[in-house]
């Protein structure tokens, strides 16, 4: 108005009004309702949590009553305990619906569940589903080690040394399965520090106890092969001890109580829709082992040597890449979420460089100094010879390993994880257990090891197509990448 133009400028001439301008009108933002039938329709309600919860304390006639008084429904899309969330209507003087507000429920005591709660509840599900597998572990392995050594190998020093070492891992499991869980607890709130603190006192004290009971050091009982097993054990089982300590002590984000560890089948359903990839992932080595071993020993018990004796110095040169890779995948995905595509590229061009590099300097070192490499495990002049050729043989598939490792954890940080596997698969089993059965009937067992190559120019095939499938899937979702 004029008077608060005049007030705010005093100075200037009550005549003058070319530096007024009338104020725009306010603009009125228009209102979007939810449509109404949001309101009646709720065939869900039986599976509600608060409705279970109140049938079961006021019964289903009265329950049913409050419902549908205050219009509460029910939401399909948070499911929790076996049941799905609540749906309270905030409404209008007009009886419009505005908006919906979604809670979740317990449908036990009928208290409402937030983020914490939700998180104690997977953690204490998850400890429950680590118990049992340790006991279906301990089991199996008390029942089934001799014959599974005795489909590998009629050498009886080794089917009795194996029965032994097995049987006292696995019917123990209960320590490793533990430490497992109590380590991936820590590092799922951040606290990694801890976690490798577990480690280490469990490698540690392993490493004291190996040489103690399998020699019979300081008075203990010479127990040869099962002292190894005793003191893996026993590491295990400390640092389980340990991890949970440290989860009490200083894991505020989780709050393990006894009453809680027990099974929810949403929970469980969910673990191991996201786990399952995994487990097969990591079964796949084990039967790869089994399989390669089984072809190997037709030709000598020195080739099996010679294969887990790779196994142990491969690890030295594919650890660094699975280090590297573990450190590629948040950045991948946080890039991914945010639409930068452009940084994505980079980090996989960046990340699969660097894996090349290092498995090129493992090739190397596999086939300028096999002897030193193999003189770790004091061979004889057979281990020698035969292992000389393989890791030669076997190290040019390093040279494509790095690329397909990182392309198939790109595939799983995007989304895809079913590539990565069938990638994994192909790699261990369907391409790797046939070329060397196949190699096997040639009778020379040189031959044998360039199965290793071979599959994983198998992989490198599949990795380049499913890569390229995702980037191109995450295109089409994204559009063009931003700078």
């Amino acid at each position: 108005t004029p008077a608060e133009y005049f007030k705010a400028h005093p100075t200037n001439d009550r005549m003058d009004f070319t530096g007024w301008k009338q104020p725009e009108p306010t603009k009125v933002i228009p209102v979007s309702y939810l449509p109404s039938s949001l309101l009646i329709t709720d065939t869900h309600r039986a599976s509600n949590n608060l409705f279970r919860f109140m049938a079961k304390e006021f019964g289903n006639d009265e329950a049913n009553r409050v419902f549908g008084a205050y219009h509460v429904g029910t939401s399909r899309h948070w499911r929790n305990n076996d049941g799905l969330a609540t749906t309270f209507p905030q409404i209008d003087d007009k009886g419009q619906l505005c908006q919906l507000k979604v809670m979740a429920y317990h449908p036990a005591i009928g208290k409402r569940m937030k983020k914490q709660d939700q998180a104690d509840q997977a953690a204490n599900t998850g400890i429950f589903i680590f118990l049992v597998s340790a006991v279906v572990f301990g089991v199996c392995g008390f029942l089934l080690a001799r014959p599974f050594f005795l489909a590998q190998t009629d050498i009886q020093p080794i089917v009795d040394y194996g029965t032994d070492y097995a049987r006292i891992c696995l019917g123990l499991s209960i320590g490793i399965f533990s430490q497992f869980c109590f380590e991936r607890l820590l590092q799922s709130t951040g606290r990694t520090v801890y976690s490798m603190i577990t480690q280490l006192i469990g490698a540690v004290i392993n490493i004291i106890l190996d040489p103690i009971l399998i020699f019979g050091l300081f008075g203990s009982p010479r127990l040869e092969v099962a002292g190894a097993a005793v003191a893996t054990v026993v590491g295990q089982i400390v640092a389980a001890l340990i991890g949970l300590w440290m989860n009490l002590r200083f894991n505020q984000d989780i709050r393990i109580r006894l009453r809680a560890i027990r099974p929810d089948r949403a929970v469980v359903r969910e673990i191991y829709r996201i786990g399952v990839p995994s487990i097969v992932m990591q079964s796949i080595g084990s039967i790869m082992t089994f399989g390669m071993n089984k072809i190997l020993i037709s030709f000598t018990d020195t080739a099996t040597a010679v294969f887990g004796a790779y196994f142990k110095l491969q690890s030295f040169i594919f650890m660094p890449v699975f280090g590297l890779n573990n450190g590629m995948v948040p950045i991948i995905s946080y890039n991914y979420g945010a639409a930068r595509l452009d940084r994505v590229r980079d980090t996989i061009k960046l990340t699969a460089t660097v894996a090349t590099v290092i498995m090129v300097i493992g090739c190397s070192a596999f086939n300028l100094i096999p002897g030193v490499l193999l003189g770790f495990f004091s061979p004889s002049a057979e281990m020698l010879a035969i292992g000389t050729v393989a890791l030669r043989v076997i190290s040019y598939s390093f040279l494509l390993a790095g690329f397909d490792i990182i392309a198939g954890s790109v595939c799983q940080a995007i989304g895809n994880p079913v590539y990565t596997l069938i990638c994994s698969v192909c790699r261990q089993l369907a391409a790797l257990l046939p070329a060397a059965w196949l190699l096997a009937q040639t009778g020379v067992l040189d031959l044998v090891w360039f199965c290793f190559p071979i599959s994983e120019v198998v992989s490198l095939v599949l990795s380049i197509f499913f890569l390229r499938k995702t980037m191109r899937a995450a295109e089409a979702k994204i559009g063009a990448p931003q700078n």
